[in-house]
């Protein structure tokens, strides 16, 4: 299964994202091959011309999962452009929810509609998260599911300090 990976690669202004992201690209890597992994520049500094691009690349390579792994920009303006150059292409979607999902509520409340009839999971990184999504979406039959952000063995670890 072909699976793009959607982040910026200009590193957020918030050290958090920049760990979170880093780390979920990290765990991506170890569980796919770099054959089925396509890893997209998505920023919020991309022109409506990259933009654009972006989402005829997407249809070109047509990717069974797209993934959004970053927290900005939010995926309604790029999930808008590919489905009105190929209204027919229908991937599954996974988003990795962060802690700014309540500042994005319009955004939200108008992706629904793009949303309908397509596989899509939300992964949120708490119970908390998971409730708070899941009430933003009760109505709908979306996958909602807490797996906690993954974190690198290298910076956090335990130490036998008696």
């Amino acid at each position: 299964m072909k699976i793009a990976l959607l982040y910026s690669y200009k590193e957020s202004n918030w050290f958090s994202c920049t760990k979170i992201v880093k780390n979920l690209l990290d765990s991506y890597a170890l569980a796919l091959s770099d054959d089925d992994v396509l890893k997209l520049n998505f920023s919020e500094s991309l022109s409506p011309a990259e933009s654009y691009q972006l989402a005829k690349e997407i249809i070109k390579e047509k990717p069974e999962k797209l993934v959004f792994l970053d927290h900005l920009p939010h995926p309604i303006d790029i999930l808008n452009l590919v489905f009105k150059i190929d209204p027919n292409y229908s991937p599954k979607i996974d988003i990795h929810v962060f802690g700014d999902f309540t500042l994005m509520f319009n955004k939200w409340m108008a992706i629904d509609n793009l949303l309908i009839g397509k596989e899509v999971k939300f992964y949120c990184a708490s119970d908390a998260q998971v409730e708070l999504v899941s009430k933003f979406f009760e109505d709908e039959n979306y996958y909602i599911k807490k797996i906690p952000f993954p974190v690198s063995g290298k910076e956090f670890f335990v130490t036998n300090n008696s």
